[in-house]
């Protein structure tokens, strides 16, 4: 990176000044901070799972929230195992990250009432979950709340639909007869 500053374009008086010369500008943290998530831990911890909900507008995936800004190394849905109702592990067909959430998807659905719970294994380097600072996820496993309905919920209360259909003929017919 200090090469780049020796082409012509770089001559004029803006940039001979101390701050692109010193060595503090070539540093990590400068690079790492601009855009990215920023303050540095100077002692970063290890990423704690604060909720895994299955929501009730979308049954086919859940979100996972980290207490901190979470990434992943290689193909991370392999080494993410979801247990529905104590069954056979299985893997989401995607998983994909937004700050400090995970999101994990699949081409089913969940259903009300049963019991999930997801957990990662990090026996394989090559593949590893972990926060923005480098910092591997634990491999414990993690219950998923389960928002699902069990039963439809009731219709709203000013829902007109139950009202007596004999009563809006008579309303009908009487304002023909007034005509």
């Amino acid at each position: 990176m200090s090469k780049f500053f020796e082409n012509p374009f770089f001559n004029n008086d803006f940039f001979n000044k101390p701050f692109f010369k010193d060595n503090d500008f070539f540093k990590e943290p400068f690079f790492t901070g601009l855009g990215g998530s920023g303050v540095i831990p100077t002692n970063p911890t290890v990423p704690v799972v604060k909720t895994s909900i299955i929501y009730a507008n979308n049954p086919k995936r859940f979100i996972v929230e980290f207490d901190q800004e979470m990434r992943a190394k290689g193909e991370i849905k392999q080494k993410i195992f979801i247990v529905i109702d104590g069954g056979a592990p299985l893997i989401p067909t995607a998983v994909s990250f937004t700050h400090h959430d995970m999101i994990c998807t699949f081409l089913s659905e969940f259903k009300a009432g049963q019991v999930v719970t997801w957990s990662y294994d990090d026996t394989d380097p090559t593949i590893v979950l972990e926060s923005v600072h480098g910092v591997k996820a634990d491999n414990q496993t993690y219950a998923v709340d389960n928002k699902l309905a069990t039963t439809p919920p009731p219709p709203p209360a000013d829902d007109d639909s139950t009202a007596d259909i004999s009563l809006k003929k008579k309303k009908k017919k009487n304002k023909k007869k007034d005509k």
